[in-house]
């Protein structure tokens, strides 16, 4: 599937470069993320399989930090990013009378090519995502690596929004899958909408210096286990995939500095520990809980 998808992404982004011209020349719509710190918190909550019961605490701490690289003769942007990702679980299983706490590590490079084409304010895109995903209990491995890919296509409309759509490989439902994308940013007068499906569908009330308004964000990986603390399973994958919706006030600190503080609920929770063969072995999947996000970014 990913080499099926390169063969789609790759000649495209590559034929339309061919066919570059002047354009008009439009203010950016969003806001560009280079560096970003972003801190979560859920509450404890239950879980109940069919041989298994306890309680699941979870934290993620998440930092990004991106560098496009503008090539304006040619209309081209390079960009270079690493992300770096903390789950922190706590487990206690109350059958066995057992207490796990484990540390889930992610960290991907991102590369992206982005190209405007011809007069009509379209642009093509194709980004690789190469991921290490694991709790590092033991050797390093290929179970440890994930290959993430996506092509994309935006049509900048006018100078208050543009949409897009594309296709991606990647572990936002807790496993590999081939996904379709929709993009639509739209920005007038002090109304924002962010949509971005499958990640997020976002409606801002903005002011000056600061605006405020609903986020839903879906979130999700695959990282490589090794069980060490449950004997008789063959426990090789953590998967987990959620919903967090609630509202979100972001404001300006000191320049290109910006704060951001969210609660909600968290829903439609999946969290289980695959075998070897992607094979469901344990259901750890919660109830609906509470969250509460701090972050710092950095925007231009």
């Amino acid at each position: 599937m990913r080499q099926s998808l390169l063969l789609i992404v790759l000649p495209l982004f590559y034929c339309l470069n061919l066919y570059a011209q002047e354009v008009e020349v439009y203010e950016r719509l969003p806001k560009y993320t280079g560096a970003s710190l972003i801190y979560t918190q859920y509450t404890t909550n239950s879980f109940e399989s069919e041989s298994l019961k306890g309680t699941v605490t979870s934290s993620e701490l998440k930092a990004t930090l991106s560098y496009p690289l503008e090539i304006q003769k040619n209309r081209l942007t390079i960009i270079n990013g690493i992300d770096f990702i903390l789950l922190s679980a706590k487990v206690k299983e109350d059958v066995n009378d057992i207490d796990i706490t484990r540390n889930f590590y992610t960290i991907a490079y991102n590369l992206g090519l982005s190209k405007e084409i011809g007069k009509k304010h379209w642009s093509v895109m194709a980004f690789l995502k190469p991921t290490l995903a694991s709790d590092f209990q033991e050797p390093f491995s290929a179970q440890d690596f994930i290959f993430q890919v996506a092509g994309f296509t935006t049509k900048r409309v006018n100078k208050f929004w543009e949409f897009g759509f594309g296709l991606s490989l990647n572990t936002r439902f807790g496993n590999e899958q081939l996904l379709p994308l929709l993009y639509l940013f739209r920005k007038k007068e002090r109304w924002e909408t962010n949509i971005f499906i499958p990640s997020h569908i976002q409606q801002f009330y903005c002011f000056e210096k600061s605006k405020v308004g609903v986020s839903l964000e879906v979130d999700g990986n695959n990282y490589n286990f090794g069980n060490t603390v449950i004997p008789n399973l063959d426990l090789d994958k953590l998967s987990y995939s959620r919903v967090n919706i609630g509202p979100m006030y972001e404001f300006q600190l000191l320049g290109d500095i910006y704060a951001n503080v969210q609660g909600g609920a968290t829903i439609m929770n999946q969290q289980t520990w695959n075998n070897q063969f992607k094979e469901k072995e344990l259901d750890l999947t919660p109830t609906d809980k509470l969250f509460f996000r701090v972050a710092l970014k950095f925007l231009k």
